[in-house]
């Protein structure tokens, strides 16, 4: 996936994915400043993406950042494909970048 720049005003939610927690950080609308929010605790895949989902339409998201992690090395590893398969199933169900 590439990074699109955000045209338009709105919040960024970003993301810190974990095996058993994901970090969420929310945006003012302008997208200057960001404010912690709870940590979700992990369930299942699709119970995350759908709670992802509703604060996304709750917030009025705009964007969603999602780390891309990488090895010391800087080589990609399991964890960066499992991020990436993660993000394109939260992409295909909010339709946002």
């Amino acid at each position: 996936m590439e990074f699109q720049q955000n045209t338009e005003n709105g919040r960024i939610l970003a993301l810190d994915l974990g095996k058993k927690r994901i970090g969420l950080a929310l945006s003012d609308p302008l997208g200057i400043s960001a404010q912690g929010l709870p940590t979700l605790q992990r369930t299942t895949i699709r119970e995350d993406i759908a709670v992802l989902e509703a604060l996304v339409r709750e917030h009025d998201v705009k964007l969603v950042l999602l780390g891309h992690p990488l090895n010391m090395s800087g080589a990609e590893g399991r964890q960066a494909v499992y991020t990436r398969d993660f993000a394109e199933r939260l992409q295909e169900r909010t339709g946002l970048t």
